[in-house]
C-alpha cells in the first residue's frame, strides 16, 4: 500500500461493519490496557471519581 485510504473511505467501511466487530475490538483493547489504566489516570479536576468510571461512550449523534 503506497498511501492510506481517505478518511471518508474508512468511515464508509466502518458504517457498513457489523457492530459486533467493534464490541470484540473494545473487549480486546480493554483487557490489554486494563492494568495500565488502573490508578488515577482520569484526573480532570475532581469532576469525576475515577473509581466509578467503567466506560466512556464516544458515540456521535447526528441531529
Amino acid at each position: 500500500m503506497k498511501q492510506l485510504p481517505a478518511k471518508s473511505t474508512l468511515s464508509d467501511a466502518n458504517r457498513k461493519r457489523d457492530d459486533k466487530i467493534f464490541a470484540v475490538l473494545y473487549s480486546k483493547l480493554f483487557v490489554y490496557y486494563k492494568r495500565i489504566l488502573q490508578g488515577n489516570w482520569l484526573d480532570i479536576g475532581g469532576e469525576v471519581d475515577p473509581g466509578r468510571v467503567e466506560v466512556f461512550d464516544s458515540t456521535t449523534i447526528t441531529f
